[in-house]
């Protein structure tokens, strides 16, 4: 129900085609994090406050929370203020009684046959940032992973390291939005769970992977972000003479179930 662009509108802003407009909500965008169309999506909390129009309202919108600057960057991508608007008529549309023009049908003769089952997996106020059950260089290698044995799962946790003795205040709060940012925002900055702090991943991890031992690598923050000299300009090594880093927001870090322990 989004009035996407016409092909012969472009290029509009940033965005040279339509193809690139669509990225942008779509493929690595907007859908990549939120399920749009659910009542979560095409509704504005009334906790954010009242404005002059819905394209304000929506700008509002997408600079709430922890995930507001990656929000911002993809409007940014395109033409933010036509993205606004396309978003602020697509919601008032709903509003107002508007459905969709076609039903996704429901399932039909043996595709009612396949069932699926889902795991909930964390807990409803945890980081949640991709997942993995097995090597994806060889799927057979961990066959006897608790991933691919369901009737004998059993719930566990593990919390990820932090090894670096220095914990500056702007990631080693309860919350993990820097404390500056933080100030900016009002209580309906989490017009869902309220404005008490809830977030508290320390190390953000991200993309893990299995190895043939079953060992899980991911990246993680485990230490402030100023890199060790060897990564940085000035370095004799080979990496860092390509492509020097002064700073990296994550690490490599390894969790081995044998011994239950991260590094």
């Amino acid at each position: 129900m989004l009035g996407i662009p016409e092909q012969k509108e472009f290029p509009i802003g940033k965005a040279a085609s339509q193809h690139e407009w669509l990225d942008a909500v779509k493929s690595n965008g907007c859908v990549g994090c939120h399920a749009m169309g659910t009542a979560a999506t095409r509704t504005v909390p009334q906790a954010l406050g009242h404005f002059k129009s819905s394209p304000e309202a929506w700008a509002r919108r997408i600079t709430s929370g922890q995930a507001m600057t990656s929000m911002v960057n993809v409007l940014a991508r395109t033409d933010a203020d036509r993205m606004l608007a396309q978003f602020a008529d697509w919601t008032d549309r709903v509003a107002a009684g508007e459905l969709p023009v076609e039903r996704p049908p429901r399932p039909q003769g043996v595709e009612r046959n396949v069932v699926i089952t889902l795991w909930d997996w964390s807990n409803p106020r945890a980081y949640l940032h991709d997942e993995v059950s097995t090597d994806k260089r060889n799927r057979r290698s961990t066959p006897t992973a608790s991933s691919t044995a369901p009737r004998k799962r059993a719930p566990t946790c593990c919390r990820c390291s932090i090894r670096s003795s220095t914990s500056p205040p702007r990631w080693s709060t309860r919350c993990a939005i820097p404390r500056r940012r933080r100030r900016r925002m009002t209580a309906g900055a989490f017009a869902v769970l309220g404005a008490t702090p809830i977030w508290d991943s320390h190390t953000t991890t991200h993309n893990p992977m299995f190895d043939e031992r079953g060992r899980v690598w991911y990246t993680a923050r485990l230490r402030p972000p100023q890199n060790p000299d060897f990564c940085r300009n000035g370095s004799t090594h080979p990496s860092a003479q390509v492509f020097p880093l002064e700073r990296a927001n994550r690490h490599l870090s390894m969790y081995d179930p044998q011994s239950a322990s991260s590094r």
